[in-house]
């Protein structure tokens, strides 16, 4: 009982224990760091998301203003087409100075609505002149998007990837923690105990570093 009690961890043991021990405060230590520069990435990743949102956003009103604008353009060429049409035909009821006039200024409108539709996208224009919002739309999305990122999932899918995976860190160095104390347990035990404690620590030491090294492959 007496030889139980008093033995304890044997000089050799106790090197191989100390050994152990230092391995674990360096990874540990390696965890630990780890874990903050995925936490770093993830609020970077976050923060990029937010920026992409925010400039998808500004970009969408900068296109519906600019859609605002070709539609208003659009609908004065028509007015003004309409207007010629309607002085051309007014023109055909008169003569002389009266209808030279009126064509005149048919003429007028007519080099108006050219002017409003030269501020059109000729490839947002139907064949038949009509004009397709739907596909201004895409057109001058699809420019904006070019741009500039307007894309914030992946940034967030990143940001999520990275907060996990410092969060599993933070998990590991708790258990290299728990490796070294079992390990202390076991290098000043001086009873049959320090047995328990020695395969205890090295067991949570072999599981945290595979682990560890799962979550860096991961």
């Amino acid at each position: 009982m007496t030889a139980a009690v008093d033995r304890g961890a044997s000089p050799g043991l106790r090197i191989v224990i100390a050994v152990l021990i230092a391995a674990t405060s360096v990874l540990g230590a390696m965890a630990a760091w780890r874990a903050s520069v995925a936490g770093s990435e993830a609020t970077a990743s976050e923060r990029k998301a937010f920026d992409d949102e925010v400039a998808r956003e500004r970009a969408r009103a900068a296109v519906l203003n600019s859609l605002d604008s070709t539609f208003s353009s659009y609908i004065r060429s028509e007015e003004e087409r309409r207007r010629a049409e309607e002085l051309r035909s007014t023109a055909k009821a008169v003569a002389g100075s009266e209808r030279a006039q009126f064509l005149a200024e048919a003429d007028a409108y007519d080099n108006l609505a050219d002017i409003n539709v030269a501020g059109i996208r000729v490839d947002s224009l139907r064949p038949d002149g009509t004009l397709d919002l739907e596909r201004a739309f895409e057109i001058e999305w699809d420019q904006a998007q070019r741009a500039e990122d307007l894309d914030p999932e992946p940034d967030f899918a990143a940001a999520d990837k990275s907060l996990e995976k410092s969060e599993q860190l933070i998990g590991l160095t708790a258990l290299m923690i728990a490796a070294a104390f079992f390990l202390t347990l076991a290098e000043i035990s001086k009873t049959v105990a320090h047995r328990v404690y020695f395969f205890g620590g090295t067991g949570v030491l072999v599981i945290a570093s595979v682990l560890l090294v799962l979550v860096e492959m991961a």
